[in-house]
């Protein structure tokens, strides 16, 4: 009686703990000597190979990042300014803008890019008259600039770092 009742201590514990079938057949083979009890192997196909897994041991994927355009900076106005320095911190950027209508329709727009560490580092980006709007894409050049905007008309000069 002691024998049979350990078994089924034995099964439910298993049970519990999330043995596989074979697990339990073993064991049942294993001790014979038990009264009325028949053990048989399974069957290929009934043969379970889950367990418990303990959550910490899950492996999470890492995360895909999306690269796209990010705007790191903007101005608008209708008048000439320089512009606060922004930095640059990726390899692929440019500098969109667009330049609407205004009082003085054959205005000239001009956009100089500038280093911001060495005042002589200076490039032409924007040079145009009327309205109409483009862009200037950068490969490389990381750092940090400011733009000196030459304008009489209303403007949006936007910044992107492709990230």
């Amino acid at each position: 009686m002691a024998k049979i009742l350990s078994a089924i201590l034995f099964l439910f514990y298993a049970f519990i703990v999330g043995c596989s079938e074979s697990a339990i057949t073993e064991a049942i083979e294993k001790d014979s000597n038990i009264e009325g009890s028949t053990a048989r192997e399974a069957a290929p196909e009934e043969k379970s190979s889950t367990s418990l897994q303990d959550p910490a041991e899950k492996v999470e994927k890492p995360r895909k990042t999306v690269r796209r355009w990010r705007k790191i900076a903007s101005w608008e106005g209708s008048k000439s300014k320089k512009t606060q320095p922004f930095e640059v911190k990726g390899n692929e950027w440019k500098i969109r803008w667009k330049v609407k209508k205004g009082k003085k329709n054959d205005s000239e727009f001009i956009i100089i890019l500038q280093n911001y560490e060495d005042k002589d580092d200076k490039e032409i980006i924007a040079q145009q008259v009327g309205p109409g709007e483009d862009d200037f894409t950068f490969e490389g050049g990381q750092g940090t600039y400011i733009l000196d905007i030459t304008a009489e008309q209303p403007y949006i000069v936007e910044v992107f770092e492709y990230k």
